[in-house]
């Protein structure tokens, strides 16, 4: 009866770890998706600054070639 006692108080402790093992990976990985979306919002920002870039470069140099 004792090994049984201490078996089911460690096998109680042992879930209860992997129960929160459990509980901190899903938020680390909720946390993880986060920055993955802010990365992905930040990639998108930057594309639309440099292709606005590329615009006004063009347009500067039709403006130098007219003026030639």
């Amino acid at each position: 009866a004792h090994f049984d006692a201490q078996w089911r108080a460690l096998r109680n402790d042992l879930q209860g770890q992997m129960d929160e093992l459990t509980r901190s990976t899903r938020s680390e990985l909720g946390r993880l998706r986060g920055l993955q979306t802010q990365s992905e919002e930040g990639a998108r920002r930057l594309d639309a600054v440099l292709a606005e870039s590329a615009t006004g470069r063009q347009k500067a140099e039709r403006v130098e070639s007219q003026l030639e």
